[in-house]
């Protein structure tokens, strides 16, 4: 049986995603060092967790002055980084929405 080439809609691999984080979390660090430089804001966390003998779950986490604690639990990993790279493009949102009000502003 011959595979297709062409992917699910919004179906990456584990590589795809963590590539896009890669860059994502980069042009979050060029947007924020503008204005802001906390080191803690630059910091993004997918954990493993094994609680009581259950199926590890990854726990997406983020401790930000900008944008308060973030921790959201997921069964797969990929699950995690789907949320993650989502959650950065928010930010990222948020903040040029931000930069461009406060320079029209003056």
């Amino acid at each position: 049986m011959r595979r297709s080439r062409i992917k699910q809609k919004n179906i990456m691999t584990t590589q795809e995603l963590q590539e896009d984080i890669t860059n994502l979390t980069e042009k979050w660090r060029q947007l924020v060092a503008k204005d802001h430089c906390k080191d803690r804001d630059f910091h993004f966390y997918i954990n493993t967790v094994w609680s009581y003998g259950q199926k590890q779950k990854y726990r997406v986490e983020h401790y930000g002055y900008i944008f308060r604690d973030i921790e959201e639990e997921f069964d797969t990993y990929n699950e995690a980084a789907q949320f993650l790279l989502n959650k950065i493009k928010e930010m990222i949102k948020v903040v040029e929405k931000d930069l461009e009000t406060m320079d029209e502003n003056g």
